[in-house]
C-alpha cells in the first residue's frame, strides 16, 4: 500500500538561504520492509531519490543511537546535483527517543560520496499521514519530552546540535509552550566529533493547535552557550501530532538575528512509566486524592527518578486517562494530566525509551 509522507521540512543553513521543499510517499513491502520516495525542489531544480528501511544502519551521533540511511540520487535537474553521482544522506533521531508514529532529523544533498562538503543541508520532522492524530482531545494538557538536532550558523561558523525538548500541550487554550535545554554543539562534519564544542542557548518554544497542527514562536535565551551565542535570535515554530490521543509531537524551528542563522527539528512523546520496565522500585509518597509515587531505576539505566506506575493510573478511572498504550506493548504518562511535572522529565523519558528498546532488541 502507498501513503503519502508528511514531511516540514526547514530552508538549508547557508549565509543566503536556498529553499528547499521535501515531499514523500512510502510504500509497504512483502518482506516488512518500507520504501521511501522522496522528492527536494530546490531554486535549481527537482531532485529525487528513494530508499528501503532496510537500507539503514545504526549509527551513534553525539552519543544517541539513530538510524543513517545514504539513498543514491536517482533524477536531477538541479546541476549542483548530478543524478550519476548525487547522494542524499539522511540523519534519523527517532530511535534516540523512542518514537513510534513520527521522525526527524537532519539532511542533506551533496554532488558525490566525495564531495568535502553538501551542497543544500537541512532538518525535517513528519510522519505517515495515516499516523496523523485523527481526533484530537479537546481538554486537559499533555507533556512530552524527546530530543532535538539541527544546524547554526553564527560569527560565520557552522555547527550541528542535539539537545533536550519538552513541551507541555493545553488541548483546553489550544496553546503549546516548551524549551529545548541542555543543547551541546558540535563540528558539522558528519556527526561532529567525540566531544562537544560546548554549548548553545537555550531555546523556548511558543505556538497555537489548529486540528493536528501547531505553530508559534521560537526565541534564544539570553544566557549565551560557551561555544554558541545566539542570544536575540527569534523565529518560527511549526509541527503536528502523531499517533493515538495525540500520543507524539515533532516539527521545525527557525532564528535568526544580527550574523545568527539556526535551524532545528524535534521530537517527543510521553514519558515510558510501565512497571515492567523498571527495577528497585521504592515507595515515596501518597497524594491526598490517593495517587501514589515512587522513585525507580529504569532497567539498564543509571538515573533515579520520582513519578508513577501506569498499572497503578489504569486501575483507577481517574487517572487511566493519563495512560496511552504504544505500539511496542508498553504503557506511557501524560505527567501533566496528572497535574506533577518531574523535574527531570527529558532524562525520564530518555532512559525510559532506551530501556524500551532494549526489551525489543531481546525480543527479535
Amino acid at each position: 500500500m502507498a501513503r503519502a509522507v508528511a514531511i516540514t521540512s526547514a530552508s538549508p543553513l547557508t549565509t543566503t538561504p536556498i529553499a528547499v521543499t521535501l515531499t514523500g510517499t512510502s510504500t509497504d513491502k512483502p518482506d516488512g520492509s518500507t520504501t521511501t520516495a522522496l522528492t527536494a525542489t530546490t531554486a535549481n531544480g527537482v531532485v529525487t531519490t528513494s530508499f528501503n528501511s532496510a537500507s539503514s544502519t545504526s549509527d551513534v551521533a553525539a552519543g544517541q543511537t539513530i538510524k543513517a540511511i545514504t539513498a543514491p540520487v536517482i533524477t536531477s535537474t538541479d546541476s549542483h546535483i548530478p543524478a550519476a553521482t548525487g547522494v542524499m544522506e539522511i540523519q534519523n533521531f527517532a530511535p534516540a527517543v523512542g518514537l513510534q508514529y513520527t521522525s526527524f532529523g537532519t539532511w542533506d544533498l551533496a554532488a558525490s560520496t566525495s564531495a568535502p562538503i553538501a551542497y543544500y543541508a537541512g532538518v525535517f520532522a513528519g510522519g505517515d499521514v495515516g499516523d496523523i492524530t485523527a481526533t484530537m482531545p479537546t481538554t486537559g494538557s499533555a507533556s512530552y519530552a524527546g530530543g532535538a538536532t539541527g544546524f547554526a550558523l553564527t560569527g560565520g561558523n557552522a555547527y550541528r546540535f542535539y539537545g533536550a525538548t519538552a513541551l507541555t500541550a493545553n488541548f483546553a487554550t489550544n496553546a503549546i509552550t516548551g524549551n529545548i535545554t541542555g543543547i551541546n554543539a558540535y563540528a558539522t562534519g558528519g556527526s561532529g566529533p567525540t566531544s562537544p564544542l560546548g554549548t548553545m542557548n537555550s531555546i523556548a518554544l511558543s505556538g497555537t493547535i489548529s486540528g493536528s497542527l501547531f505553530s508559534g514562536t521560537a526565541s534564544a535565551s539570553a544566557t549565551a552557550g560557551t561555544a554558541v551565542n545566539i542570544t536575540g535570535a527569534t523565529g518560527t515554530l511549526n509541527g503536528g501530532f502523531f499517533g493515538p490521543n495525540a500520543a507524539e509531537t515533532s516539527g521545525v524551528f527557525d532564528l535568526s538575528g544580527a550574523g545568527i542563522a539556526v535551524m532545528g527539528s524535534f521530537g517527543t512523546t510521553k514519558v515510558p512509566s510501565d512497571r515492567r520496565l523498571k527495577v528497585d522500585i521504592r515507595p515515596v509518597a501518597i497524594r491526598p486524592d490517593g495517587l501514589k509515587f515512587y522513585s525507580w531505576r529504569y532497567r539498564g539505566g543509571h538515573g533515579r527518578f520520582v513519578g508513577v506506575m501506569a498499572q497503578d493510573l489504569l486501575a483507577d478511572p481517574r487517572f487511566s486517562a493519563a495512560v496511552t498504550p504504544g505500539r511496542d506493548g508498553w504503557y506511557r504518562v501524560d505527567y501533566a494530566r496528572l497535574g506533577y511535572m518531574p523535574p527531570n522529565l527529558p532524562r525520564m523519558s530518555v532512559e525510559g525509551e532506551a530501556a524500551a528498546a532494549r526489551y525489543r532488541k531481546a525480543a527479535h
